[in-house]
């Protein structure tokens, strides 16, 4: 019997040891550097992730305009736009260059890529607080710090039209909405999979995202100017000038919790005594620049429905609302409607500006729009033939193919040449159409119900060089 009691008590005595050893094993694997800082426990380590910076950054690299006043009104929204802002790769755009030098050809500046990054500050702060005796905070490490910070764990990105003077609270809305143009497309950063991709590549711009287990997502916003009822060349013109004076395209982040209303929409994480985290661009614009050999007595000072942007875009930080230096370079081609694509044939293979077509394809898919890099146009496929970007209906003027034989000569667009007989300069009911010409008087921006013509849009397309 003595035995039989002395075996319990081991027994039990046992059991507790055990117990306590995996409670206290628990507890240090908790405040282990696998997670935390391996020198502090876990209230500590709580506190700390509290204090982190704001870890986000992100930054465009591909800016479009696209000038059709009627944009809005198509069924098609990623390919008809009025602004479409993308953070993308550079990696296949810099390697056509590389080619391009290989074969003793000129070649621009490479491109930078843009995306969502972790700040320096944010990773001095983490490697100095979670490394434990590593050389720098694991990628759980800072994965676990994004998704338990009560601040910034619910941070989503959002493009938005933002006042210059108060960047934190006033949204420009879209003409005849209350909705305000802000947008918002990626899903919240502190989600697994897109935590950890963003913790993996640390200061790395990242610009695909995992949706899911196998669908990639990418920084891409297209964005409209206008409704049914507002719609015209004066809506456009004011998106023109207010990109290019008190407002900017703001990339910034707001608090996202689970709220739909617009209002949680503009919350944003502020900075410095003004500003919010993110950045801006200021879009300047101006007129195509005219061929050298057109006389002035051609040139109408009433034709501002093709205003496009010039390759003076202004990046700002959004914290400070100081300037950050960098180079944009742009070029624009013309909108052709579906029904004169005969004006704006497909290159041939030895044709093709493939660096150019390499940053227009960024933005407009091939089963939207075809390309021609030769003759600067773009014209919208079968399937997105109903594209809104004209009034005018029916077939143009036979002679409007000669706009492209001088864009051909480089001499851009507007290249004179002779009137048909009759003249188009005259208000007859037979003269409208699309002045693709530009640079005639002919072109008014009038809708073409009272026999003038329409000016031709353009789309510009903007990236950024190292």
């Amino acid at each position: 019997m003595g035995n039989k009691h002395v075996k319990k008590s081991v027994l039990f005595l046992s059991i507790v040891v055990v117990v306590l050893a995996f409670q206290n094993c628990g507890k240090a694997g908790f405040d282990s550097s696998s997670q935390f800082d391996s020198s502090s426990n876990s209230q500590n380590s709580d506190v700390k992730v509290t204090a982190a910076p704001f870890p986000y950054e992100a930054s465009a690299n591909v800016i479009a305009y696209n000038s059709c006043p009627l944009a809005s009104q198509s069924s098609n929204k990623n390919a008809n736009f009025n602004l479409k802002i993308i953070s993308t790769d550079a990696t296949a755009y810099n390697s056509i260059l590389q080619t391009m030098r290989n074969q003793g050809l000129s070649a621009p500046a490479p491109m930078v890529s843009g995306g969502i990054r972790l700040k320096s500050d944010f990773l001095t702060y983490v490697d100095k607080n979670f490394k434990g005796t590593a050389s720098k905070a694991s990628s759980d490490q800072i994965v676990n710090i994004l998704q338990n910070n009560p601040d910034f764990k619910s941070a989503r990105p959002q493009i938005s039209i933002r006042k210059k003077s108060d960047v934190r609270h006033i949204v420009k809305n879209i003409p005849g909405s209350n909705s305000p143009a802000a947008f918002w497309q990626l899903s919240k950063l502190a989600s697994p999979l897109v935590a950890k991709k963003i913790a993996d590549s640390r200061d790395a711009w990242v610009n695909s995202f995992p949706k899911n287990a196998s669908e990639p997502e990418i920084l891409s916003v297209a964005m409209y100017y206008g409704t049914a009822d507002t719609i015209g060349e004066n809506e456009m013109k004011n998106l023109r000038v207010t990109l290019s004076d008190e407002f900017l395209i703001t990339m910034g982040f707001i608090k996202n919790t689970e709220d739909s209303s617009s209002l949680v929409q503009l919350e944003t994480f502020t900075a410095g005594v003004d500003g919010m985290n993110g950045r801006g661009y200021n879009l300047a614009f101006s007129d195509p620049r005219r061929p050298a050999n057109l006389g002035s007595s051609l040139v109408s000072s009433s034709n501002q429905r093709a205003i496009v942007p010039g390759n003076e875009i202004t990046e700002y930080d959004l914290a400070s609302m100081s300037t950050i230096p960098s180079y944009w370079s742009c070029f624009s081609y013309a909108v052709v409607r579906y029904e004169d694509r005969a004006i704006c044939p497909n290159d041939l293979y030895n044709e093709i500006q493939r660096d150019k077509l390499e940053i227009v394809r960024k933005i407009l898919r091939p089963e939207d729009w075809s390309v021609s890099t030769k003759y600067g146009c773009v014209v919208p496929t079968s399937a997105n033939s109903g594209n809104n970007c004209y009034k005018t209906t029916g077939a143009a003027p036979a002679n409007e193919s000669a706009i492209w034989t001088s864009w051909n000569q480089k001499l851009g667009f507007g290249m004179h040449y002779d009137d048909p007989p009759g003249g188009l300069n005259t208000n007859g009911g037979a003269n409208v159409g699309i002045e693709y010409r530009y640079w005639t008087k002919n072109c008014s921006g009038v809708a073409a119900t009272n026999g003038t013509r329409e000016c031709v849009n353009f789309m510009t397309f903007c990236y950024k060089q190292q």
